[in-house]
């Protein structure tokens, strides 16, 4: 799990957020249908995050030589407008999950604001490109 004291040095925004393939939808069933956008964002492979990739596998570091491909979502949907894991994929497209502590997910949030305002995005204009594709 993701905890605050260690979001700086677990997240770091890929320099490419805008590729076409990261956006998408999802739809949650709370008391009416609610259909909203979603962005994968991809974050380079830090040693926290592969240590906790490890961990989430259940392996110890020095055995786990995968190469995994990081990425954390956005949503219209959650207060935040983040999701509450980092999903990570490895060599076998095996998709797993690493949990953010709620105490982490504002700071989360503040990161990913800060990040992708370095590289000229922002998370309402990258959800915006989002909604645009499901109106298509």
């Amino acid at each position: 799990m993701l905890r605050k004291d260690k979001v700086r040095e677990a997240i770091l925004v890929a320099k490419r957020v805008d590729n076409p393939d990261y956006f998408g939808w999802d739809q949650a069933y709370v008391t009416y249908p609610a259909v909203f956008p979603t962005v994968l964002v991809p974050i380079e492979a830090t040693n926290e995050l592969y240590r906790l990739a490890a961990e989430t596998r259940g392996k110890l570091i020095e055995q786990d030589d995968n190469v995994y491909d990081f990425f954390i979502g956005l949503n219209g949907f959650l207060p935040l407008k983040t999701d509450t894991c980092i999903e990570f994929m490895d060599y076998d497209s095996m998709s797993q999950m690493i949990d953010i502590d709620d105490n982490a997910l504002p700071e989360v949030r503040r990161i990913l604001d800060e990040q992708l305002a370095r590289h000229g995005q922002s998370f309402d204009r990258l959800l915006e490109v989002a909604a645009k594709a499901i109106r298509r």
